[in-house]
């Protein structure tokens, strides 16, 4: 019998996991960030969302008058400026998942702005911007994972964690699910806001987002199964030849038209559950 299957139902804070990083890749409206929040917060980890750096780079880029479309002027900003993320403090607690900082300045919310939804995925689509925020994700990542930050690890989540910004990362997931699957999911969370945009609409531009990021070179995540019940996962272990550590990639496939349900939501977390046990299990030993 596995861990998972032992202590399914115990709370995570008492696996007393070691400083550690968890990389969660997925393509967009996957569910990748609800479950590496959930996660974060079962464990006591900073829930480090990596496309808040590109909302920042561009963000930066407007208040500061660089035209968005000058690549060159940019890239350059994307070098020169001080992004950071950090756990939420006391006076914080507004609903974020984590604080960002530009230059020590807290624009957690000015990223969300309306000019910076329209602008961000040219900013993010350039070569010199997305290797700058690698290296600072990394940077970050290896802080938390060596216990030197305000919390006992970190989450990432994002396109290319796994296999570009953190491939030694001894626990990896990797969240899909079929485009129509994840249009209806964020068919509905739009709606939640108020946002009325058409389903085609919204399939379109996943399947865009989707071609980009197949097209983008420097990005190569795992493939999860075509096939699948409700919930179905692979897990692989494997010795690394140089350090001998042990290394978790998790498979995860959300299908069925469930996933905007309360009950969806329910069975995803008890299966990433699951899934971190058995992670813990090989990490651990």
């Amino acid at each position: 019998m596995s861990l998972a299957d032992e202590q399914v139902n115990k709370p995570l804070i008492h696996l007393q996991l070691a400083p550690a990083m968890i990389a969660i890749d997925g393509p967009a409206a996957s569910g990748k960030s609800t479950l590496g929040y959930r996660l974060a917060q079962a464990l006591d980890y900073l829930f480090f969302d990596t496309g808040v750096m590109y909302r920042a780079v561009t963000w930066a880029a407007l208040a500061r008058g660089v035209p968005v479309e000058d690549e060159g002027a940019v890239a350059a900003l994307a070098q020169q400026i001080d992004i950071d993320i950090r756990s939420p403090g006391p006076d914080e607690q507004d609903g974020r998942h984590a604080t960002v900082l530009v230059d020590g300045q807290d624009v957690t919310w000015r990223i969300r702005a309306p000019e910076v939804d329209r602008n961000v995925s040219v900013v993010s689509a350039y070569p010199a911007v997305r290797q700058a925020m690698t290296e600072r994700q990394r940077q970050i990542a290896h802080r938390y994972g060596r216990g030197e930050g305000d919390r006992r690890g970190v989450v990432l989540v994002g396109r290319d964690i796994g296999t570009v910004v953190i491939p030694e990362a001894p626990i990896k997931f990797y969240i899909d699910a079929a485009p129509e699957e994840r249009a209806r999911r964020r068919y509905h969370e739009l709606k939640k806001q108020g946002k009325h945009v058409p389903y085609e609409q919204v399939l379109a531009d996943i399947l865009r987002r989707d071609r980009i990021d197949s097209e983008r070179v420097s990005v190569a995540p795992a493939r999860g199964g075509r096939r699948g019940a409700h919930r179905q996962h692979r897990a692989e272990r494997r010795r690394d030849a140089g350090a001998g550590a042990r290394h978790l990639a998790c498979q995860v496939r959300l299908i069925d038209g469930r996933l905007h349900d309360d009950l969806a939501l329910a069975h995803q977390s008890a299966t990433a559950r699951a899934l971190l046990l058995d992670a813990a299990d090989a990490h651990l030993r």
